[in-house]
């Protein structure tokens, strides 16, 4: 009895891989249809929910910390054969800088008070139609105020695009 019951295990896992594997490219697309999409992208919707915040001591020792975030970006009007988008902020609409390259979606943001803002979406999916996605802000002032972008920011999340 012994003998046959590895068979047995062992034919069981490999349909459950192979169900899974037919599901998984049911259901997923190609990377040259995820690139083929980034390329096409018109729109972006992504949400990060976790980010880590640096900064240095008086010494000059960096330091970070982790914790939860709820950040929201919407990117309208990506036309990445021109390299340009724009985004909606509390300040008004901000044209952006959209560049696709390999497997790789990027928004840039140069602000005319000096930080950089960037946003990268990977071809890695992240979910039903979403892609992994980070966010990164170049920003920093002397005083930290609550709420205010004030040392550097690395945010992890997904994004969705639309053709």
């Amino acid at each position: 009895m012994r003998l046959f019951q590895p068979f047995s295990t062992l034919a069981v896992a490999a349909a459950l891989v192979l169900g899974v594997a037919h599901w998984a490219g049911a259901q997923t697309l190609s990377q040259t249809q995820i690139r083929e999409l980034m390329v096409n992208t018109t729109s972006a919707h992504c949400e990060f929910s976790l980010m880590a915040v640096g900064t240095w001591s008086r010494t000059g020792e960096p330091t970070a910390e982790v914790k939860p975030a709820t950040l929201t970006a919407d990117f309208l009007e990506v036309d990445t054969s021109d390299g340009t988008a724009s985004i909606e902020t509390d300040f008004g609409v901000q044209f952006i800088i959209a560049r696709q390259s390999q497997g790789y979606l990027h928004f840039l943001y140069v602000a005319s008070t000096g930080p950089v803002y960037t946003t990268t979406i990977f071809d890695r999916p992240a979910g039903e139609g979403r892609y992994l996605a980070t966010h990164s802000r170049h920003e920093f002032t002397q005083v930290s105020l609550p709420g205010f972008t004030s040392r550097p920011e690395q945010y992890y999340g997904w994004c969705e695009m639309t053709e």
